[in-house]
């Protein structure tokens, strides 16, 4: 599962992070008194609001139940992706985000593939 981190702050404001990318931001910025380890600052960052973290599953969970539920009779996969990319303002240029947006398109295909085979009737 690919996580992403994404920030709005400075020196790194709407940048998108790989978890070894943000593993070189913690050992090359952060001050190591105050996070003695990776793990304590990660966590701070997120609940601080500095970085935002998203992974395949947590969109799909954001965006199943009023988005995707409804868009899967009208659209196609590909297009679901970049609509829930861009409500969340990422960018298919960054390489990071493109390993991201390959994962849900796995998953919403296989909705697509479920509910045209008939065994998800809930979609």
């Amino acid at each position: 599962m690919t996580t992403i981190y994404r920030t709005y702050e400075s020196p790194f404001e709407n940048r998108c992070f790989t978890e070894s990318q943000m593993k070189e931001v913690y050992r090359d910025l952060a001050d190591k008194t105050e996070y003695p380890s990776f793990e304590i600052w990660l966590d701070d960052m997120l609940t601080s609001g500095v970085f935002e973290k998203y992974t395949a599953e947590s969109l799909i969970d954001r965006y199943y139940d009023d988005y995707i539920h409804r868009a899967l009779k009208t659209m196609t996969a590909y297009n679901i992706v970049i609509e829930i990319l861009n409500k969340e303002m990422l960018s298919m240029n960054d390489k990071v985000v493109e390993t991201l947006a390959n994962e849900i398109y796995k998953i919403v295909k296989r909705f697509e593939r479920e509910r045209l085979a008939g065994r998800n009737d809930n979609l």
